[in-house]
């Protein structure tokens, strides 16, 4: 039987310890907050529903990036192998007839196989050369498809799909494709909590940790790198796929370098040893862009370029380049929870709830 204390909550048995929810409140909340996220087709609008679903798809793909730190490599190419998955079943679909369905296992297979061939480049390799290695599979994917799209008659610049995705000859609308979005980012969850707990994800940490150590007592280092990189490609050719069958269109320009930053960052920023971070890092990542490109840079537009501000002050052409201040202010934004929080927002709320459990007792 859980105890409790007024500096926390103890478990008596492993199966305590590893439940998802370890108290009665968080079990209210957990529901809760999966009620609310169905639901939310029937209650929000298309713009905030829009918004969802690529914070969904960014959970989905940043998970493959916790699962890489997990196992010690800094994965900095996720944009490259999600720029797989959608492209593969973009030029699948227009080319070959494919359904959406169909291309999933072909995206997944190709990611995949990316995927592989990384993990084996760094197994061999460590240190800063190894995240040049993913710096470069990032770069180079999107660029790659670039010149392959025009081989294949396909424009460079969007590759339209034929059709949205359907279930049963029926095509899912906006609600049904935020539906299926949301279910694959909880059964991403679940498999990577599941993966974590077991003797894989126990062997990735370890040889994060230190990797002479566990060579010594037997693991396999290279292989749990291989395998490692092996799911966190095919998280993000999943996540690839799924941005195919929401936005229905799929351009190079969408996957670059700095995509991959950010799913770096929402996997530090929420906290590097809890799945729960990701969530709330992509809320926080995706939902400052939001607030960024919908109300600050129009509102600055607005008084610089036709309001009373108009000529006062030569700010044509910075208002024009503000596009770069979204990831100015992430950046400003990761530095500083790097700097007062460096185990991320999940490690801030730990030490919160520890504050206010033991208050007024002396730290």
């Amino acid at each position: 039987m859980t105890s409790h204390c007024p500096a926390g909550t103890y478990d008596a048995n492993y199966g305590q310890d590893s439940s998802i929810a370890r108290t009665q409140l968080q079990r209210v909340f957990l529901i809760a907050g999966i009620i609310l996220i169905f639901a939310a087709p029937w209650y929000l609008g298309s713009d905030l529903l829009t918004q969802l679903n690529e914070i969904g798809i960014y959970i989905i793909v940043a998970s493959g990036v916790f699962i890489a730190i997990s196992c010690g490599i800094v994965n900095l190419g996720q944009a490259g192998f999600m720029c797989i998955g959608a492209f593969t079943s973009g030029i699948l679909c227009s080319t070959a007839g494919f359904s959406l369905w169909g291309a999933l296992p072909i995206a997944i297979i190709a990611s995949g196989l990316m995927g592989v061939l990384c993990g084996l480049t760094l197994s061999r390799i460590k240190g800063f050369i190894a995240a040049v290695v993913t710096i470069a599979v990032g770069i180079i994917i999107p660029e790659m498809f670039m010149i392959i799209l025009p081989m294949l008659d396909l424009p460079a610049e969007a590759v339209s799909l034929p059709e949205g995705i359907s279930i049963g000859g029926k095509v899912l609308g906006s609600q049904g494709v935020y539906l299926l979005i949301w279910v694959l980012v909880l059964l991403t969850a679940l498999l990577v909590l599941n993966l974590s707990r077991s003797k894989t994800g126990r062997a990735f940490r370890g040889t994060r940790d230190n990797e002479l150590v566990s060579e010594a007592v037997g693991l396999n280092i290279r292989r749990h790198k291989i395998v490692a990189l092996l799911v966190c490609s095919i998280l993000a050719g999943i996540g690839g796929w799924l941005w195919a069958c929401h936005y229905s269109s799929i351009s190079a320009g969408a996957f670059r370098f700095t995509l991959s930053l950010e799913c770096l960052g929402i996997v530090v920023l929420g906290g590097m040893g809890s799945v729960g971070g990701i969530f709330i890092g992509s809320v926080i990542v995706l939902g400052i862009k939001f607030a960024l490109s919908n109300y600050l840079l129009p509102w600055l537009e607005d008084m610089f370029m036709t309001g009373p501000w108009y000529g006062v002050l030569p700010l044509g052409d910075l208002i024009g380049r503000l596009g770069g201040i979204t990831p100015l202010l992430l950046g400003i934004i990761f530095i500083l929870v790097f700097t007062f929080s460096p185990s991320g927002m999940v490690g801030w709320w730990n030490k919160f709830k520890t504050y206010y459990r033991l208050w007024p007792l002396p730290g």
